[in-house]
């Protein structure tokens, strides 16, 4: 989590309602009904070993050494929307953001949508509040049902021009989470898992009982089991 950022939102939040924190909680809620267990990181963070997926949700400013650990990095990553979009003193970069090492694509335009006007995924999900418009080489690896690029690829790196739904988030980070070789699990409402180094803690908030994973989680309920 990255406060520099969360300032940098709210001098210039480019729509009613876009806020760095929901954005970085959208993404968090949807990794977490995932069934991942996730840490939050400092923006000094330089050393990710041992990590398979990292996501960097609206990083305004991201600076050079921090961009090359990531591409350098083992682990898969997902950077944006409004990654690299200002410098340090907010001003427009040049080159245009992203500019990723390895990933071939600019951001050439950036806009609000209204909130009763999401735009659908082809496959599922879509966009709220806010879109960019990618242009470059790259893989679109997500696309609108209109055909317009999401998210696009180049291996392990992915830049992700939009703000996503719930539905829109899962289905990515599911996507990814397979290809990073996580275990992932498809969570009920109310229903959250997180791992420590030797125990795994099974929480269930909602009223009623659930079958989770061939566990039994009454109602309002904490169980506690070794990994």
């Amino acid at each position: 989590f990255d406060y520099d950022a969360d300032w940098a939102w709210n001098v210039q939040p480019h729509g009613r309602g876009l806020d760095y924190l929901w954005l970085v909680f959208d993404q968090y809620r949807a990794l977490r009904a995932l069934g991942q267990s996730i840490d939050i990181l400092p923006p000094s963070t330089r050393d990710f070993s041992g990590y398979r997926l990292v996501t960097v949700p609206g990083m305004m400013f991201l600076p050079e050494d921090l961009k090359a650990a990531l591409t350098a990095s083992e682990a898969i990553v997902v950077f944006g929307p409004r990654t690299g979009a200002r410098t340090g003193s907010m001003a427009i970069p040049v080159p245009l953001p992203p500019a990723i090492p390895g990933l071939d694509v600019t951001v050439t335009r950036a806009e609000s949508l209204r909130p009763d006007m999401p735009e659908p995924l082809d496959g599922g999900g879509a966009l709220v509040g806010y879109r960019e418009d990618l242009e470059g080489r790259a893989e679109a690896r997500l696309r609108t049902e209109r055909g317009a690029p999401v998210m696009v690829s180049n291996g392990r790196l992915n830049y992700l021009g939009a703000w996503l739904d719930q539905p829109g988030f899962k289905r990515l980070f599911a996507e990814l989470g397979v290809a990073a070789g996580l275990d992932l699990l498809d969570l009920p409402e109310g229903v959250r898992v997180r791992e420590t180094g030797a125990e795994r803690f099974w929480f269930n908030t909602d009223t009623q009982a659930h079958e989770v994973a061939g566990r039994r989680l009454n109602a309002v309920s904490v169980l506690r089991e070794p990994r």
